[in-house]
């Protein structure tokens, strides 16, 4: 790619104003070099032996006619075309790249002690990684044994299919090189914030479609606005022969952009250079390439563009927070959404003066409220402490309604809803009644905790529970009750494990959930 001062050579104009400019610069300059480090031959070999293209080959005839067998074989709803076999071939591609060959990396794991080790600092990395473009090396500790363990951040997508460990930026590095591997036309995605991602052109809908390769994400842009959080100023996509400002198909508003754009790139000067950037990735091409390119460009930009009064509709697979990196590292990063990972801190306490000298907790699926006592909560998030992983699933057909892990999740995860008491008030016994249904090797499990931690007791779903205050060695401030959804198997395996599984016909007295602290401890 050409250099700063060959850039600010051949058009003046082009020399950036300031720190910003000089990033999207650099950016775009290290994704060029990826696209070389992608049409690598050797690079080819070695992804044709680690990808099961048999495997992925015979799935992709059966997808295609379950596809055929159905009314709309479209991508999300969003185009009447039908979807061709490389189409289908990638979704598997991505599928498999995320549940059985890359892993998540964010941070390291003692081997003697089984802890979890702390991020200890940063350092140079050594020749040998500096060959494999390593820009740097993390250093983990063990706080218990004092063990150090480091991890290259590399960048080699030789290296990765390897090490098949890492963050955003690893993860998407490796599946880009697959990608080109099979003839994908694909872009590298930056929102020049924390993360990365792609865009892939399928000819059948005639447009660049946002992919994920850390969430198994498909044409689900707005997920990151509207399930992460997030706010861009910025997203750059750059493909082999173009770089193109994308944003607008991240972004809901419009106005808010302009308005955090001020004081970064003049809008003038990113077009022109963009433009630049592509007219030299073009300059080998024939004219009928060229074409095509300018014809799509177009077609892009009109579709881009912002129109007054016509608002984006948010589907419901972009609410959904962030699935990759353990929850405390999304939870800081802020990247998790109300319906998957939320930590609420709600805390149930009840009032002193109860009419019969019982204090109960309950909820109603069919309604979605909760009583603690006579005070009414509206949401089955309202009165949770934490959750993830957990939606609520109405089935229309059957009539029923429960919790369950997040629609078409990947069934290996857990899904988990906490919900914390104050039991500090005159109480003998706790009485506890939950609905819940498994099917196939799904799974729910409900644990008791306290605070201080004096209580560890499993209790079993669909049965009344109880526990004596009698029983515990000292008087404890809070009970915890946690609940774990595991198993499955399939693509329905996110739903073979169910909690407050309750008909629509339902009693308004007939509670999923019900948990009762009395001062009878005959009452258990």
């Amino acid at each position: 790619m050409i250099s700063l001062s060959e850039l600010i050579a051949a058009d003046p104009s082009l020399k950036p104003a300031n720190q910003y400019e000089l990033e999207v610069i650099q950016m775009i300059s290290a994704d060029q070099k990826m696209f070389r480090l992608y049409k690598d031959p050797k690079l080819f070999d070695k992804i044709k032996k680690v990808v099961p293209l048999t495997e992925l080959t015979n799935k992709c005839a059966q997808r295609l006619l379950q596809l055929k067998a159905q009314s709309g074989n479209s991508v999300d709803g969003n185009s009447q075309q039908q979807l061709e076999s490389r189409d289908v071939f990638f979704l598997l591609l991505l599928e498999w790249f995320k549940k059985e060959f890359f892993t998540w990396f964010d941070c390291a794991y003692c081997k003697e002690c089984q802890k979890q080790m702390k991020l200890f600092g940063r350092s140079p990395p050594t020749q040998e990684e500096t060959l494999w473009d390593a820009a740097n090396v993390e250093i983990y500790r063990c706080d218990s044994c004092l063990a150090i363990e480091r991890f290259p951040r590399y960048n080699h997508p030789m290296k990765l299919l390897e090490t098949r460990k890492g963050r955003c930026g690893e993860w998407r590095n490796c599946f880009s090189a697959i990608c080109v591997a099979f003839n994908y036309e694909i872009r590298l995605v930056h929102d020049f914030q924390d993360h990365v991602w792609n865009e892939v052109y399928f000819e059948s809908q005639k447009r660049w479609i946002h992919c994920d390769c850390c969430e198994n994400a498909f044409d689900t842009p707005l997920m990151y606005e509207a399930g992460w959080g997030k706010k861009f100023v910025y997203c750059i996509g750059t493909s082999e022969f173009e770089s193109q400002d994308i944003t607008m198909r991240y972004i809901h508003d419009y106005h808010e952009l302009i308005e955090r754009r001020k004081g970064r790139c003049r809008p003038d000067w990113l077009n022109r250079y963009l433009l630049y950037v592509s007219f030299r990735l073009q300059r080998n091409c024939d004219p009928t390439l060229k074409s095509k390119f300018l014809d799509r460009r177009l077609a892009e930009i009109s579709s881009l563009v912002f129109i007054p009064g016509i608002e984006k509709q948010v589907k419901e697979s972009e609410k959904q927070g962030r699935s990759s990196g353990s929850i405390d590292w999304r939870v800081a990063r802020g990247e998790c959404s109300s319906t998957q990972t939320k930590i609420k801190n709600f805390i149930i306490k009840f009032n002193d003066n109860t009419k019969d000298g019982k204090y109960r907790f309950t909820y109603h699926s069919v309604s979605d409220k909760y009583f603690i006592n006579d005070f009414q909560l509206n949401g089955w998030e309202s009165a949770v402490f934490n959750f993830d992983n957990i939606f609520k699933k109405v089935e229309k057909d059957w009539n029923m309604i429960y919790l369950s892990r997040q629609e078409n999740s990947d069934c290996s995860k857990k899904g988990t809803l906490t919900y914390k008491f104050d039991v500090r008030f005159n109480w003998t016994a706790m009485i506890i009644k939950i609905n819940t249904k498994v099917y196939d090797t799904g799974r729910v499990s409900i644990l008791l905790t306290s605070e201080p931690e004096f209580l560890n007791k499993e209790i079993d779903p669909d049965s009344v529970n109880g526990l004596k205050k009698s029983c515990l060695k000292k008087d404890v401030d809070y009970i915890i009750m946690t609940m774990t959804l595991s198993g499955g198997s399939g693509n329905i395996g996110w739903q073979q494990a169910q909690l407050f599984r309750q008909s629509t016909l339902a009693a308004a007295t007939d509670y999923s959930l019900d948990v009762i602290f009395t001062k009878d401890e005959e009452a258990t």
